[in-house]
């Protein structure tokens, strides 16, 4: 499917605003989805002859409670618990996370190519996923580490990939024109609030665009060691 998203945005085949707009988002989400091995492979058994359903129907047990291997990788081996929709205490924890793998793992394969993408994830459920693992048993310290360290990869070679993706599109989603309206009260009163706001807006540019202190290799090995938090 990436592969035909790819052949019809890039040449330009779809056409119309909206369509390639959703053709866009689409090719977007399954090009990160491509990441997460259990999205990639299935296991197959002698309780699973027809595979285990992305490791839906493979059931283990982590911190007492049971779950599947599709859901312990998806939830970044448990760390992200929080409930959706989200709200700003779990962004904000999300928001860390990203900038924080981002640095720790800047070194990771960035991929362009679709099949390269799918061969790695593949490899990581061969070999990592469905290792040192038993269906119905409680995960082991180490496989929990594991996954964190490959989970942390993954997110970080996949928003690199995603970026260099991006700059080197074909295609630009058109601007879609609305119909315009007469000026009503609450268009006005939106008005009013960004003068109103207006100042606290340059206030926090500036702040983000502020010079931040240096990391050195000594604070990121200590990031490195407490990166792994649980996303509540």
């Amino acid at each position: 499917m990436l592969g035909s998203f790819e052949k019809s945005l890039f040449p330009q085949t779809i056409q119309g605003a909206w369509p390639i707009n959703v053709a866009w988002k689409s090719y977007f989400g399954l090009f990160l989805e491509a990441f997460n091995p259990t999205n990639i492979a299935n296991y197959y058994s002698n309780n699973h002859t027809e595979g285990d359903n992305n490791g839906k129907d493979f059931e283990i047990f982590y911190k007492g409670r049971k779950t599947n291997i599709h859901d312990f990788w998806g939830s970044l081996c448990g760390r992200l618990t929080g409930k959706y929709p989200f709200n700003s205490n779990v962004w904000s924890d999300i928001d860390k996370y990203a900038h924080d793998i981002t640095l720790v793992y800047r070194n990771v394969t960035h991929y362009q190519n679709i099949n390269d993408i799918l061969t790695q994830s593949y490899n990581i459920a061969k070999d990592v996923v469905y290792v040192g693992v038993n269906e119905g048993e409680i995960l082991s310290d180490e496989y929990v580490e594991k996954c964190y360290d490959v989970t942390s990869k993954q997110l970080a070679s996949a928003a690199f990939s995603l970026a260099d993706k991006q700059r080197t599109l074909g295609v630009v989603p058109p601007k879609i024109e609305y119909v315009k309206a007469p000026y009503s009260g609450s268009f006005l009163l939106g008005i009013w609030m960004l003068l109103l706001m207006f100042p606290f807006a340059i206030f926090i540019g500036w702040k983000a665009w502020s010079p931040r202190p240096r990391r050195t290799s000594a604070n990121v090995r200590v990031l490195r060691e407490s990166l792994l938090p649980t996303i509540n």
